[in-house]
């Protein structure tokens, strides 16, 4: 599954398509990132655990995540856990 994060309120969802940008907790709408074409939000055979640095997400993925657009400013810096 891909994974999209929003850069502004860090909501990451999993989904096989593009997800809706309403309703953002932030105000208006999402502005979504792709983080990975194939992760994950939990633990998954395969896949490897990333946390970033600096906003402390955790996804699991088969490569390291995209690195742009972190919603605690610059890029994601993904470290293996």
């Amino acid at each position: 599954m891909k994974l999209y994060m929003c850069r502004k309120c860090g909501t990451v969802i999993e989904t096989a398509s593009g997800p809706s940008g309403s309703s953002c907790p932030q105000g208006g709408n999402h502005i979504w990132n792709l983080l990975t074409n194939d992760g994950s939000t939990v633990a998954k055979p395969g896949l490897i655990p990333f946390m970033c640095k600096k906003c402390g997400t955790l996804v699991y993925a088969k490569q390291r995540p995209n690195a742009t657009q972190c919603p605690s400013g610059g890029g994601h810096v993904w470290n293996r856990v």
